[in-house]
């Protein structure tokens, strides 16, 4: 009984997610597919190979043959053919049709598992049908294939070569799932969206805890102006791409998720604005950062609107709230207010330009930490006069704490810069003292760069320099295209950085990671990238060389095993 059940588990499952009935002219609306044994235990070696552990295939095919159920399927797999399932649906009756190809090579144990439970399967020309309540699955031997549907008409409709079914996710990527948007019927697409406008609506029915009217208001806008989005965005979907590949050749992992809007629509004109995006901070990318960060978008007339009124309302809510500092006279709260709404025109402008541009980097070294942050504006003067009557009001409460700032300390490419100077000799604690030497030196500078229409934060010990080649750099690449968005963290920087200055324990887990992906040289980042692809948009995961060694480290730290290794298990 116990060597049957696994199949049987298999086919109750198959029996569970099938449905009697074969809808008229039914289209794909989801395809799963596996890229095959072969495959991915080749991905699995190399990732093993990586972690200096290149037995971690056999291992965990040893780790399978020890368990009953995969010790009775391996021997039947054609290791080297895909896995797949397909649900089609028809628009006049939305019942599921579902086929599934298994490279299975041999269906008689599938029979023989379910006689052993009392289901009995009726054979007819090589055709095996099983009934359970209202749901059927028929099922029968193809060459090397095990074909499995949920009617006698959808087995027949699995093509002569059955992997042509997966339309070559199998080919691109080792685990897929792709979803059709478009060939969901209207009924049940709208069934969907039924529950998540009630879930927002009960969200909007009671105000939260210290929740003023103006805050309420606030938070209510966002969130039909999120449904609406989300509404009109699954109205225009096409298709919904999720795969994760191994590339075996640049050592590397990635995960996409690619979206793919109805050609006309409104998101594909969106997406077309958007076709080639220019950053004025192509400064801020540096090969050696330990973090960087990019967003770049333009906005369309409606996006400029909507922006708008939500900034409107945020003033309102602003002011509102200014207008009560408690302690504050009169002359103070006058000048607060005043300040704040120069702020909401700079940032009213800005949406008026229609377009998001800006980025961040990071640079870890002992000693030598630096920080730059870029931002467009559209009203730049406005902003440096705010910041001025800032600090002047900063002054009369607290002199000496000017004495650190220096406004207009010079004037880089149309960019005011005004700084902040600190020494180790000012930090109080010697504890304290000791991180800042670590992390900064002798002293850190922090300069405020305002253009007219830029601003920008550096943070360095020699901050000027520092901001000043990114300027220069941004200037000479202006015209350089650049994603959507890009975020890219560095392992080995990162490490380097907390093995000098962190504290004993994370010196340890830092030397460690070190140690793996420093073999890498330099490929050790983990990035997430934004791009357009024709018709849609893909967003990409990528594990380099150096995060896959630290991935395939961990079976083997796992498993106890030293530098040699330990007996591989066999089949």
């Amino acid at each position: 009984m116990r060597k049957v059940l696994p199949w049987a588990l298999a086919v109750a499952l198959l029996l569970g997610i099938s449905h009697l009935g074969l809808a008229e002219k039914p289209k794909p609306v989801m395809t799963m597919s596996f890229s095959g044994y072969d495959e991915v235990m080749k991905d699995i070696d190399l990732i093993g190979k990586l972690g200096d552990l290149p037995q971690l295939g056999k291992l965990l095919e040893g780790q399978l043959q020890q368990q009953e159920g995969p010790r009775m399927l391996l021997p039947l797999i054609d290791k080297g053919k895909p896995w797949g399932v397909v649900v089609s649906m028809g628009d006049e009756s939305p019942e599921p049709v579902v086929q599934a190809i298994l490279p299975l090579t041999d269906v008689k144990p599938i029979v023989q598992a379910l006689q052993q439970i009392g289901i009995q399967a009726k054979e007819s020309g090589g055709t095996y049908e099983v009934q359970a309540g209202p749901r059927t699955v028929v099922f029968k031997q193809k060459g090397r294939w095990t074909l499995v549907a949920s009617s006698k008409d959808a087995l027949a409709d699995i093509p002569e070569e059955p992997a042509s079914l997966l339309g070559g996710l199998n080919e691109k990527y080792d685990l897929a799932v792709s979803v059709a948007i478009k060939n969901i019927p209207a009924a049940i697409r709208d069934g969907a969206m039924f529950p998540l406008t009630m879930a927002f609506q009960m969200a909007m029915q009671q105000r939260m805890p210290g929740e003023g009217e103006g805050q309420y208001a606030f938070r209510s806008r966002m969130a039909e102006q999120l449904l609406k989005q989300i509404t009109e965005a699954i109205k225009d979907l096409d298709t919904i791409l999720l795969g994760l590949s191994v590339d075996r050749k640049a050592n590397a992992a990635r995960l996409d998720l690619v979206t793919t809007v109805l050609p006309g629509s409104k998101m594909a004109k969106k997406l077309a604005r958007s076709a080639d995006l220019k950053t004025d901070f192509a400064g801020l990318a540096d090969p050696n950062a330990a973090l960087l960060f990019t967003l770049t978008r333009k906005m369309d007339e409606e996006d400029v609107a909507q922006a708008k009124s939500n900034t409107g309302l945020l003033r309102t809510n602003l002011l509102a709230e200014l207008g009560g500092l408690p302690g504050a006279s009169a002359e103070d709260a006058k000048l607060v207010k005043q300040l704040a709404g120069d702020l909401m025109d700079v940032l009213e402008k800005t949406v008026e330009g229609g377009k998001l541009d800006g980025g961040l980097k990071v640079k870890l070294a002992p000693k030598n930490l630096q920080v730059v942050a870029a931002v467009r504006v559209a009203d730049g003067a406005k902003l440096d006069k705010v910041v001025k009557q800032v600090i002047e009001r900063v002054g009369k409460e607290n002199p000496a704490a000017t004495q650190l700032i220096k406004l207009d300390a010079e004037t880089h490419q149309g960019v005011r810069f005004h700084t902040l100077t600190v020494s180790s000799d000012m930090v109080p604690s010697p504890h304290e003292k000791d991180q800042f030497s670590k992390v900064f030196g002798d002293k850190v500078t922090v300069i405020l760069g305002i253009g007219d229409d830029s601003v920008y934060l550096a943070v360095s010990p020699d901050a000027a320099k520092t901001l000043k080649e990114v300027i220069d750099k941004s200037k000479s690449a202006s015209d350089k295209s650049t994603p959507p968005m890009q975020l890219s963290v560095a392992a080995t920087p990162i490490a380097q950085f907390v093995a000098e200055v962190g504290d004993p324990g994370a010196k340890q887990g830092a030397g460690m990671l070190l140690k793996v992906v420093s073999a890498s040289a330099g490929k050790d980042h983990v990035k997430l990238t934004a791009t357009l692809v024709p018709n849609g948009s893909q967003a990409r995961l990528e594990l380099e060389e150096g995060i896959l060694r630290v991935i395939g480290t961990v079976p083997k730290m796992r498993l106890g095993l030293g530098g040699g290794g330990a007996p591989v298990p066999q089949p």
